[in-house]
C-alpha cells in the first residue's frame, strides 16, 4: 500500500465519520474534500471540478425543478382527494392504495421530496378518519425508498451512479433498466409494509399533546393584582417576554379566554395570564409587583385552543429556509403572529428557550395561532409541512403543463432522441418559459446540499480510480470471498452498501463501494453492472436508522424512537437483500466480461 492510498483511505474514514456525527456542514466538508484532493497531490484542479460538470449533476438539477413543478402545482392537494374517494371507509384500502402510490410517485420523483409531500397528506386523512398517523408515517418514508429503486430518476443515487459509470468504459444506466428489479422489490416491499403497518406497529394512545410535549411542567397562571405596574400597558410593553422568557398564551378576563393574544392586546388588573415558561425563574425571578404565580393549574389540551384558535404540528422539510436559524433569528413570532410551545426533536421534545434552538430538518414545531395566521404561514415558502394542510393548492392549468413537460423530457430522454441530461435541462427551463412556477420558486426546490455532495463524491471516486485505492480494496476484498464464488462476493458488497448507507448519504456510500465492485467483478473476469445494479439497490435500503433524510422526515412527526426503525427495517432489508441475490445474477447474469 503507497503512501497515496494510505491518505485516501483516511479520508474515506473522515467522510464516514463527519456523515455520522456531522463535525462540519456536510455541504461544507463536501467543499474541504475537494479541496484535499487538490492539496495532496491526489487529483489535480481540473480533474477534481469535474464532479461539478458531470451530466448526473445536470439530471439532478433538472429534475429537481421539473418534480417540484408537479408538486407546487398541487399533486398533493390532488392526491388526497383521490385517496379519500378511493379507499372508502376499509382502512385496509386506505393503506394499500396508500403505499401503492407512494410507490408509483417516489418512482419518478426524489424520495424526500416524495415523503414530505404526502406528510401533510397522511395527517389530513388520519384525522378526518380518527387514525393515528403514526401507523402510516414509518410505511410511507421505507415505500418512497422502495419506488426509488424502479427507474433510473427514482432517486439521485441511481442518477449519480449512472454518471460515474462513464470513467469505467461502463455505458450509463438506462432509464428504465432498473425497473425490473425495481418491481420486484416494490412489490415484495409494500406486501411487507401493508402487513406491519395493519398489524405489528404499535399505536400508543395520545394522553395529548400538553403531556408528549412535557409542557406541563412548563404552564402555569399569573394574576394581574390591582397596582401592577404592567396593568394598563400592553401585552408587547410588559416585556413579559423579552425580558423575563415568559410567553402569553391566553388572558382570561370576566369569564372569556382570549387564546394567542396579539402583542397590542392591553393587560388589565383581574386577569388571569396563561402563561409558558420556567416557573423557578417566575417565582424566584425579578418579577414586576402586583403578579401572583399560581402553581398548581390542570392544563388540558383544550385550554390552549377555541375555535378561532388552533394547534398545529408542523415538520420542518429537508429544504425548508428556516433550517439552520432561531426562531428569535426569523422573527417567527412577530412575523406570523403564531406561538411555538415546543420543539419534538429525536425522541425527545425541548419546551425551553424554544426560540434560541437551531432549527433542524424534521423537527416537529407545535404552534399555536389564529386560523388566519396560520394562512398566512401556508402562503409563506416556509416548508413547513402542516398537519392537516396540503400546502400548495392544485391548480390544473399548471399541473398539466408541468406534467406534460416532465412527461416529455422523461420519453426524450428514454428514447434517446437526446440525452437524458440535455433533455432534463431543457424540461427545466420549459417550466419556467410556460409558467409553471416562477423562477424565484423554482430555486426552492433545487437541493444544493445535495448537488454538492454529488459533486464531491464523483470527485472522491475518481481519487479511488487514479490513485490505485480502488484496485486495492478490490483485490484485498475478493482475496477474502474469492473461494466462495461470486455470489457471496456480490452479497458482501451489498452489505458493505448498507452499512455505510445508514450514517452516509444514499449517494455518497454507492459512489464509494461501485469503483470497488467494478474492479472486484473484473478481477474475477465477471460483468461489473451486475455488481453495480446490486450496490445501487443496497444504497437505497437506509431502513435501519432514522438518519437518511425521509426517515428523518417522519421521525419526530410520528413519534416513533430509533428502536422502531432497526425493528421494521431489518426485515425489509432482509427482504430486499434475498430478492436481491436472487434477481440480479439472472436479469444481469455473472456472464465473463468481454
Amino acid at each position: 500500500m503507497n503512501f497515496e492510498i494510505a491518505l485516501l483511505l483516511i479520508l474515506i474514514l473522515a467522510t464516514v465519520a463527519n456523515f455520522l456525527f456531522e463535525v462540519l456542514a456536510v455541504e461544507i466538508f463536501a467543499l474541504s474534500l475537494m479541496g484535499s484532493l487538490i492539496l495532496l497531490g491526489i487529483l489535480s484542479p481540473e480533474q477534481a471540478f469535474l464532479g461539478f460538470s458531470n451530466p448526473a449533476v445536470i439530471m439532478i438539477a433538472g429534475a429537481m425543478i421539473m418534480t417540484g413543478s408537479i408538486i407546487h402545482n398541487g399533486a398533493a392537494d390532488l392526491i388526497a382527494r383521490k385517496l379519500q374517494t378511493l379507499a372508502g371507509r376499509s382502512q385496509n384500502r386506505l393503506i394499500l392504495i396508500l403505499l401503492s402510490t407512494v410507490t408509483l410517485m417516489s418512482s419518478f420523483i426524489n424520495n424526500v421530496a416524495a415523503t414530505a409531500m404526502f406528510i401533510p397528506v397522511v395527517e389530513g386523512i388520519s384525522k378526518r378518519k380518527g387514525q393515528n398517523p403514526r401507523r402510516f408515517l414509518l410505511p410511507i418514508a421505507f415505500t418512497s425508498m422502495l419506488g426509488g429503486v424502479c427507474t433510473l430518476i427514482g432517486t439521485s443515487t441511481n442518477v449519480a451512479v449512472s454518471g460515474a459509470l462513464g470513467a469505467y468504459g461502463l455505458e450509463p444506466i438506462g432509464m428504465f433498466e432498473l425497473t425490473p428489479i425495481g418491481i420486484l422489490i416494490a412489490v415484495a416491499g409494500v406486501g411487507y409494509l401493508f402487513v406491519i403497518s395493519r398489524f405489528f406497529i404499535s399505536v400508543t394512545p395520545s394522553s395529548g399533546r400538553v403531556d408528549d410535549y412535557g409542557m406541563r411542567e412548563y404552564l402555569f397562571e399569573i394574576l394581574v393584582q390591582e397596582g401592577s405596574p404592567i396593568s394598563g400597558s400592553t401585552l408587547a410593553e410588559s416585556d413579559l417576554s423579552e425580558r423575563f422568557h415568559l410567553n402569553v398564551l391566553g388572558v382570561v378576563r370576566g369569564g372569556q379566554r382570549f387564546l394567542s393574544p396579539p402583542g397590542s392586546m392591553s393587560i388589565l388588573a383581574g386577569d388571569l395570564l396563561l402563561v409558558q415558561g420556567e416557573l423557578r425563574s417566575a417565582i424566584a425571578g425579578p418579577l414586576p409587583p402586583g403578579l401572583e404565580v399560581k402553581t398548581d393549574p390542570r392544563f388540558r389540551d383544550k385550554d390552549l385552543e377555541s375555535d378561532q384558535v388552533k394547534v398545529v404540528e408542523a415538520t420542518v422539510s429537508y429544504n425548508s429556509p428556516f433550517v439552520g436559524a432561531s426562531l428569535k433569528e426569523l422573527n417567527f413570532r412577530q412575523r406570523y403572529e403564531l406561538n411555538v410551545l415546543a420543539i419534538y426533536r429525536r425522541e425527545e421534545p425541548v419546551v425551553e428557550k424554544v426560540g434560541k434552538i437551531l432549527i433542524q430538518a424534521g423537527d416537529v414545531l407545535l404552534i399555536q395561532g389564529r386560523e388566519e395566521s396560520f394562512r398566512r404561514l401556508w402562503q409563506d415558502p416556509s416548508w413547513l409541512l402542516l398537519e392537516d394542510v396540503v400546502l400548495p393548492k392544485y391548480r390544473p392549468d399548471r399541473f398539466l403543463r408541468a406534467l406534460l413537460i416532465f412527461g416529455g423530457a422523461v420519453v426524450l430522454g428514454s428514447l434517446q432522441v437526446t440525452s437524458i441530461p440535455v433533455a432534463f435541462l431543457i424540461g427545466a427551463v420549459l417550466t419556467i418559459i410556460f409558467r409553471c412556477f416562477t423562477f424565484e420558486e423554482a430555486e426552492r426546490y433545487l437541493n444544493l446540499r445535495l448537488i454538492l455532495i454529488v459533486a464531491a463524491m464523483l470527485s472522491m471516486s475518481m481519487a479511488m480510480e487514479v490513485s490505485g485505492t480502488a484496485s486495492f480494496l478490490a483485490q484485498a476484498t475478493v482475496l477474502a470471498f474469492q473461494a466462495h464464488g461470486p455470489l457471496v462476493l456480490l452479497a458482501g458488497f451489498f452489505l458493505l452498501t448498507v452499512l455505510l448507507t445508514q450514517p452516509m448519504s444514499n449517494s455518497a456510500a454507492a459512489l464509494l463501494v461501485v469503483p470497488i465492485g467494478i474492479h472486484a467483478a473484473r478481477l474475477i473476469s465477471v460483468d461489473p453492472r451486475t455488481f453495480v445494479v446490486a450496490i445501487v439497490v443496497a444504497a437505497s435500503c437506509s431502513f435501519l436508522t432514522p438518519l437518511e433524510p425521509a426517515c428523518m422526515l417522519v421521525f419526530g412527526t410520528g413519534k416513533y424512537r430509533y428502536t422502531d426503525f432497526l425493528k421494521y427495517g431489518l426485515g425489509l432489508t432482509m427482504l430486499v437483500f434475498l430478492i436481491t441475490l436472487w434477481a440480479v445474477p439472472k436479469i444481469w447474469p455473472f456472464v465473463p466480461a468481454v
